[in-house]
């Protein structure tokens, strides 16, 4: 059973209890099933608020902690939460949390299940059972207000798929965070990038292997090994397969022939590009048009 530790509750508190009915209708519905809301809300300044649950939960925790200071115990490790730190407890795993006595943390939880929310946990351990820390990112905070509004006042389908849809991506920008930063931080100054806006920008231009390594200065091997492991593509396949997505829109919002398209994407033969064309798209240029 579990215990907790709660003086008449929290000023200024938000709470969603989902009722045991719509629970049910979430885990079988095709849309809310692989990734559904529990209970959630908001607690400011939350003095004496403390939790345990020796046996777990039956539903993954969230728990966010936008000021104070609070604590979670996991596997007998004690960790101290701060401001901008939020943590994850998988479903099942006993555990104990609380805020801070002299300074108490005010805190967005949210409780989650699926089959997707037990994937996704599951694939990201590192970021289950400790605090992270993103900072404080009103964004966020943005998002779960928006849930808030959703879950507390209408229970219509449309409502509550909307729900489940920003709870998976909710979660999902705490998990990717660090990701996300890494990505933003590549734009421009990225060798993979670079590459990438040297073929769009030559998306006309019948370039080949040695063409492509010389403009950056790497031997052939090791520039291609490169963009294979950055991309999951070899280098000429994603140049070919640029060129058949502009060949694409030029069939498809152009008055362009096939002949000129062809020149236009680089491929002096018009019957070798209508070969490749078909290779990447299954249909052939004109067949592509026509439909």
């Amino acid at each position: 059973m579990d215990n907790i530790t709660i003086k008449e509750g929290f000023p200024g508190q938000q709470i969603v209890a989902v009722p045991k009915r719509l629970k049910k209708w979430l885990t079988k519905d095709v849309v809310c099933n692989p990734f559904y809301f529990g209970d959630l809300g908001y607690y400011p300044n939350a003095h004496y608020h403390q939790r345990e649950r020796k046996q777990g939960s039956d539903e993954h925790i969230f728990i966010y902690c936008v000021s104070g200071s609070g604590w979670i115990r996991v596997d007998d490790i004690l960790h101290e939460i701060h401001p901008g730190m939020y943590f994850v407890l998988p479903k099942h795993t006993p555990h104990s949390y609380g805020a801070n006595k002299k300074k108490p943390w005010s805190i967005y939880w949210l409780h989650f299940n699926g089959v997707t929310a037990d994937s996704l946990i599951a694939i990201h351990k590192d970021r289950a059972n400790i605090p992270c820390d993103v900072g404080y990112q009103k964004q966020f905070i943005d998002l779960f207000e928006l849930l808030l509004g959703l879950t507390e006042n209408n229970f219509s389908e449309a409502h509550l798929r909307y729900a489940c849809i920003l709870t998976y991506k909710f979660i999902s920008d705490f998990i990717f965070f660090e990701s996300a930063k890494e990505m933003v931080s590549e734009r421009g100054s990225n060798l993979r990038n670079d590459i990438v806006d040297f073929l769009i920008e030559n998306i006309d231009k019948p370039l080949g292997a040695d063409e492509i390594a010389k403009k950056f200065n790497y031997s052939r091997s090791h520039l291609f090994n490169y963009f294979k492991k950055e991309t999951g593509h070899s280098l000429m396949y994603y140049f070919n397969m640029k060129k058949i997505q502009k060949a694409c829109e030029y069939l498809s919002y152009t008055d362009l022939s096939i002949k000129e398209i062809s020149l236009k994407t680089g491929f002096q033969d018009q019957l070798y590009f209508s070969r490749v064309f078909k290779k990447y798209i299954g249909l052939s240029p004109r067949a592509y048009r026509n439909k």
